[in-house]
């Protein structure tokens, strides 16, 4: 099983400074795991207060309650997502004792659905939400997954996980919506 919790694999602990990485707390559990003989899935944890204060002052835009939740087809939290996704895979794909990666699809829990949808529904709206816009970043989030190369503005290239199989948590996007959202994204 993976460990979603703040410690492990939030974000903002993860990624502290803007470009500046801490794996201490996944290397603890993947060693731990390889120790025991055992596997792990992995996750990094953007919702529910995990995007990091420095993300959202460059633009990351919060939507709903609970600590709020990235909005996933904005431009700014996809670069940054492909970064910190990149770089954990340069570290960890094809490593023996990660079993696989949980993607945190444009939702809560990295669950392809949206938090608290019936109370914050009308903030999603107001953000752009539509299943078509909802598909489409879920889409882009899973290529920032599996890409096999990017390159930066910089020249240099990164890659998603190549090795380590990725894990995609259906839902339905808004409360709902389940089939308009979930069969467009499958095929």
């Amino acid at each position: 099983a993976y460990d979603a919790g703040e410690l492990t694999s939030a974000w903002s602990t993860l990624e502290p400074r803007d470009g500046v990485f801490d794996w201490t707390p996944l290397d603890g559990q993947v060693e731990k795991a390889r120790r025991l003989g055992k596997q792990v899935w992995l996750e990094l944890h953007t919702t529910e207060g995990k995007t990091p204060q420095w993300a959202i002052d460059a633009g990351v835009v919060l939507v709903g309650s609970r600590g709020g939740t990235p909005v996933p087809w904005n431009a700014t939290y996809q670069r940054l997502l492909r970064r910190v996704v990149h770089a954990m895979a340069a570290r960890y794909d094809g490593q023996p004792a990660i079993d696989a990666v949980n993607i945190m699809a444009g939702g809560c829990y990295g669950e392809m659905v949206i938090c608290a949808a019936q109370m914050d529904g009308p903030a999603w709206r107001r953000a752009g939400y539509s299943d078509e816009v909802f598909i489409q970043a879920v889409k882009d989030i899973i290529d920032i997954y599996l890409e096999a190369e990017h390159q930066w503005e910089d020249g240099s290239r990164t890659h998603g996980f190549l090795k380590t199989p990725v894990v995609l948590q259906l839902g339905g996007g808004l409360y709902g919506h389940t089939e308009r959202v979930i069969r467009p994204v499958v095929e």
